[in-house]
């Protein structure tokens, strides 16, 4: 039986073991997808038994998506160039670094907002799943706003991929605001952006997080359209399914199982 799973810290929250294991059962496929939570100072040892052939792929979360870099054999362009990577799978014994996010992220926001495009956009966050959605962002040809907390990490950014960074203190006005930080995972996270910035213009926001985030429940209270990270989640997921097994995803089962 071959075993994938969802490698994170902390990782309960993840659906992901949901979503592949019912594509697995539908397909009857002689596996099983995992939770597979490691804790930092594991990380090392983990990867090592990864390289065995002990799982035969699996999916990268919060916080190993720039750290697993240094235990692939190699990359996809695309991980390269995103410098993140949240797919580890086996090529020829080789232990390949992939990464679906960022087109996860653009088949949700073309769902949500089909003239994205044209839209000024704000993403707030520079970590992996950032870099993932502003290269997409940038091969549909737009140069959205960036903020985080540290602006120096917002900075090294702009050596990557054609981004604004912007404070806080003087946001752009944005119709699209993408919240690619972990800011709203926990029950007690504030608000990640003020009531008063949302309701100036914002049209869509996209919560990475696929929760009822303070984000999201303001963004409702205001009236303001949200894309549903979970189509996110599905998206990404289905070429990752194809990495994973050879197969097409079965589309409706994954999103089923996860709605």
């Amino acid at each position: 039986m071959k075993k994938f799973g969802v490698l994170g810290f902390p990782v309960g929250h993840s659906l992901s073991p949901l979503m592949h294991q019912s594509a697995i059962d539908f397909l009857e496929i002689d596996a099983v997808y995992e939770f597979c939570e490691v804790e930092p100072s594991k990380l090392n040892c983990f990867m090592k038994r990864v390289k065995t052939g002990e799982y035969a792929g699996l999916s990268v979360t919060v916080p190993y998506k720039e750290e697993v870099i240094n235990h692939c054999d190699e990359l996809t362009d695309v991980a390269a160039r995103i410098g993140a990577v949240n797919t580890l799978y086996f090529d020829n014994n080789k232990l390949i670094g992939g990464n679906t996010d960022w087109y996860g992220f653009i088949r949700a926001l073309e769902e949500g907002c089909l003239d994205f495009a044209a839209k000024e956009i704000l993403i707030v966050g520079a970590g992996g799943a950032a870099r993932a959605c502003i290269y997409g962002l940038n091969q549909a040809g737009v140069k959205p706003y960036l903020v985080n907390r540290t602006k120096s990490k917002a900075l090294e950014l702009t050596e990557d991929f054609e981004v604004e960074v912007v404070d806080f203190k003087s946001l752009p006005k944005a119709q699209i605001v993408i919240n690619c930080t972990s800011v709203g995972l926990k029950k007690d996270d504030p608000l990640l952006l003020t009531a008063e910035y949302l309701s100036n213009g914002v049209e869509v926001v996209f919560d990475l997080i696929y929760k009822n985030t303070p984000l999201v429940s303001e963004a409702r209270k205001l009236v303001i359209k949200n894309v549903d990270a979970k189509r996110m989640l599905l998206w990404q997921g289905v070429m990752q399914f194809k990495k994973f097994t050879g197969m097409n995803a079965p589309v409706e089962v994954m999103w089923k199982s996860i709605i």
